[in-house]
């Protein structure tokens, strides 16, 4: 709930309430105030000042940040430039100074970020994606984005915390802290910057896809995904086992019809290939290695049956089989039905159900453990158009 104003003959704008982020390095929802002014054609000058909305156990967060946009730079490029600093209980959270830059020109159009934490001195973000499109529809789409995880913040010392010690009794252990000022009076502020450093990692994600259309009814596409969750190293006392790096792969191949029957159903027919990796610790700095294998098979409709009924049946099949011998296969069929009552309102239901079986090879004392599991959702609700 917000109340915007804005005047086109002064060129500036003023929202006050609780809002999303629409840039400057602000990461989410927040309470608060949010303000530009053109100060010449395609060129504007923002603030932000405003409280989280998600909390933090019990301490108080607050940021303010200033950017300036650019909508065209040259011709084609248009982009901004923030800094912005956020507080925990008084102290320096984050300070984050990033860019975003944009690039269209014919069907290409390309996006990047990038933030940089000024005091702990590390990267939060550095991301691009694009998208090429031809002249017959024909569309490539690739994607690469490295963050930390969790995202740079020296609030994160909260979750992260070893055993405190009363000052007056030292077999006394006291309650986790729940506010970052509790932290300082057993620590030094740089230790817990350390600290925070020394139990984040960073996630890597990358994707190419491509899709072209094969007639007027059809498309093909393929992609190929790439995720990469980097290690931890050993902790004591806070994450004494570290965390193994992991990665995983996909290739994937999609048929894609539409309008095959009526005016509006759409057919995904979709087949993806996996293969993971993971690290798992075993105490002293020592790990071993995991691997897995899955298969997914999936079918996604949706038919129009006329102006009042809309039908989304799917089903999808997955198998999987790991280093350790494990084998699990999960069957997954599911129906969505609208029914849409007047122009504006509409009934919503959906019903998933999940049956899958799960093998483990033989032990000395047991032959093979099998456990078989069902699973059903469901949901009905309706939805009113304004």
């Amino acid at each position: 709930l917000y109340v915007d104003y804005r005047s086109l003959r002064l060129g500036t704008q003023v929202r006050l309430g609780r809002q999303s982020a629409t840039g400057g390095g602000v990461l989410g929802r927040f309470d608060g105030v949010q303000a530009s002014y053109v100060f010449r054609p395609k060129w504007r000058l923002n603030a932000v000042a405003g409280v989280p909305t998600d909390k933090l156990l019990d301490s108080k967060r607050r940021f303010y940040g200033t950017w300036i946009d650019a909508d065209a730079i040259t011709q084609n490029i248009s982009g901004s430039l923030y800094i912005i600093q956020q507080t925990v209980d008084g102290t320096v959270d984050r300070r984050g100074l990033g860019t975003e830059l944009r690039y269209f020109n014919g069907g290409i159009s390309l996006s990047s970020m990038l933030d940089y934490d000024l005091v702990l001195r590390g990267l939060n973000i550095a991301s691009l994606q694009g998208t090429w499109s031809q002249a017959d529809t024909t569309t490539v789409n690739a994607l690469y984005d490295r963050r930390a995880t969790p995202m740079l913040m020296l609030g994160n010392a909260l979750f992260f915390q070893p055993t405190r010690f009363d000052a007056n009794d030292p077999n006394v252990i006291l309650q986790p802290a729940r506010r970052l000022k509790e932290l300082l009076d057993t620590t030094t502020l740089e230790a817990l910057r350390q600290q925070v450093k020394a139990t984040n990692s960073y996630t890597t994600q990358a994707l190419l896809g491509i899709t072209r259309p094969l007639g007027k009814n059809w498309q093909a596409g393929a992609d190929i995904r790439f995720t990469d969750l980097g290690a931890i190293a050993p902790v004591p006392e806070i994450l004494p086992l570290g965390q193994g790096r992991s990665r995983n792969r996909s290739v994937g191949a999609q048929l894609i019809g539409t309008n095959l029957y009526s005016s509006r159903d759409t057919h995904v027919l979709s087949l993806s290939l996996l293969n993971g990796s993971a690290a798992l610790p075993l105490g002293n700095g020592a790990f071993r290695d995991f691997t897995y294998t899955g298969r997914l098979l999936a079918y996604n409709n949706a038919t129009v049956l006329n102006e009042w009924w809309q039908l989304e049946p799917s089903l999808k099949y997955y198998l999987q089989s790991d280093s350790d011998g494990v084998r699990t296969t999960r069957w997954s069929p599911g129906l969505r039905v609208t029914w849409r009552a007047t122009k504006r309102f509409s009934i919503e239901s959906e019903v998933n159900a999940e049956i899958s079986k799960t093998t483990s090879p033989a032990n000395a004392s047991a032959g093979d453990r099998t456990q078989n599991a069902n699973r059903l959702y469901y949901y009905l609700g309706g939805r009113y158009d304004l």
